[in-house]
């Protein structure tokens, strides 16, 4: 069933407008990666300090940063940070000190209550938009709750992005580090969006990671009228360590290395990953069991055919005291007895007395 929605948001994406949204959801990626991936829990404890948690109906538990609550027209990927293309695609560099987590992990919604939320995920990415151009414009907006990558894929079936909320900046502008400066109104986002095409094949995955593909370079460059190279990506230590124009510096945190076991793992994504399940699988005490010595001597334990073999059944089989009961010399003698020859013995003395007559 996975495989058909995939399809179909695939079909969706060629068409790139459904009732006047466009979908969020890229093509397929046919490879299994990912990337680094966290226990959920550690955001818990990260972001506490830039925002709530909050419940909204059906996703349950999600995160509202602060600045929402000061910033009208504050959203995700526009405000506090700028475009670096890098080895993985473009990278979006923020500026927040939360924004390690909330921009490379995880999906965004706009919630009537709560305005911007965003919902945690274990995969990272060097960016999570849907993207749409035209010659003149570029924009991008933040996946939605639904759009999950999974065994290698972007998948989700009829998902949607408002076209209102889609950031909309000239073509010319996009390099740009304040990008809010140069951001298309709002208002006229509707108008905008029916100017643009969705931008298919976004995602790709390298080296077991997620690739951001975007916007061409060579478009962005022609339009930009900048030399636009990649640059690596370097795992920071922390998310205070600062990117160079040599390199990025990517707060990729990871705990006793979960991410590519549990990526590789059937046992299924951590929290959903959980390392307790595989050790659970794995635990050796099973294969003892099955093994174990115990089993085979007592298949072929000597005490069976001892018991086969004694050697007192023969015995008492072939013991002589049968065969001396049947040819006992006791009965010979009885047949043979003097006491009836000494009767015939008195013939002799007949004779003798005839011859003696």
């Amino acid at each position: 069933m996975r495989y058909l929605n995939s399809a179909l948001v695939a079909l969706a994406l060629a068409f790139g407008l459904v009732s006047g949204r466009a979908w969020s959801v890229d093509a397929e990626v046919d490879v299994k990666a990912g990337g680094a991936a966290i226990d959920i829990s550690f955001f818990n404890e990260h972001l506490a300090s830039d925002g709530k948690w909050v419940e909204v109906a059906t996703y349950g538990r999600v995160w509202q940063p602060a600045v929402v609550l000061t910033e009208t027209e504050w959203r995700p990927y526009l405000n506090g940070g700028h475009w670096r293309l890098t080895d993985a695609g473009w990278y979006w560099e923020s500026s927040y000190p939360w924004g390690w987590a909330v921009f490379h992990y995880g999906r965004w919604n706009y919630d009537e209550k709560y305005k911007w939320v965003w919902l945690p995920d274990t995969t990272w990415g060097p960016a999570w938009v849907s993207w749409r151009q035209s010659d003149t414009t570029y924009g991008w907006a933040p996946l939605p709750f639904g759009a999950r990558f999974e065994g290698g894929a972007i998948v989700g079936a009829n998902i949607e992005v408002r076209a209102d909320l889609y950031s909309f900046v000239p073509a010319t502008s996009f390099l740009e580090v304040n990008l809010t400066a140069h951001a298309v109104p709002r208002a006229q986002a509707n108008t905008v969006f029916n100017q643009t095409k969705i931008v298919n094949n976004s995602y790709t995955v390298n080296n077991n990671v997620v690739v951001n593909n975007g916007i061409p370079a060579a478009q962005v460059a022609k339009a930009t009228k900048q030399e636009v190279k990649p640059v690596p990506i370097a795992d920071a230590k922390s998310p205070a360590d600062k990117s160079s124009d040599a390199k990025v510096a990517a707060f990729r945190p990871v705990k006793n290395d979960p991410a590519k076991p549990a990526e590789k793992a059937p046992a299924g994504k951590p929290a959903e990953k959980a390392p307790a399940e595989k050790p659970a699988e794995k635990a050796p005490a099973e294969k003892p069991a099955e093994k174990a010595p115990a089993e085979k001597p007592a298949e072929k334990a000597p005490a069976e055919k001892p018991a086969e073999k004694a050697p007192t059944e023969k015995p008492a089989e072939k013991a002589p005291a049968e065969k001396p009961a049947e040819k006992a010399p006791a009965e010979k003698p009885a047949e043979k007895a003097p006491a009836e020859k000494p009767a015939e013995g008195k013939g002799n003395e007949k004779n003798e007395g005839e011859k003696g007559r």
